[in-house]
């Protein structure tokens, strides 16, 4: 039930910020049914987008992603905006892999996360 309440969530939020008004997106590269997830949650704060929460077990938690980290670019492309960064996560195809810059105070690293279903990912 839990995953079915999670999955059906990240849909409607999906959904929701589809039409905010700002320039369309580019077109999804991942066309499949299940979208796809690292295991974190982000905001933007001013102008970063900083890492709240890290699911346990998750690729980002094996990577020792943690919250705080801020993450400056995806896949090469900067990073300024949690909904475009999310986007960028949910368009990319499970079993693929992403490429992240993260700062951790003065600290910055490059590492590479394998996207994971995000039914997969949610299982209890």
């Amino acid at each position: 039930m839990r995953t079915t309440l999670v999955v059906l969530f990240l849909l409607i939020l999906t959904a929701a910020c589809a039409g905010d008004g700002r320039k369309a997106a580019p077109e999804a590269i991942y066309d499949g049914l299940i979208p796809g997830t690292i295991g974190i949650v982000v905001a933007n704060q001013g102008s970063s987008v900083i890492v709240l929460a890290v699911r346990s077990g998750s690729a980002a938690a094996r990577a020792d992603v943690r919250a705080g980290d801020r993450i400056s670019s995806c896949n090469g492309e900067p990073v300024t905006d949690e909904r475009e960064f999310e986007r960028r996560v949910l368009d990319s195809q499970p079993g693929s892999v992403i490429e992240l810059e993260i700062a951790r105070g003065t600290q910055s690293r490059r590492i590479s996360l394998p996207v994971e279903e995000i039914a997969t990912a949610v299982q209890v």
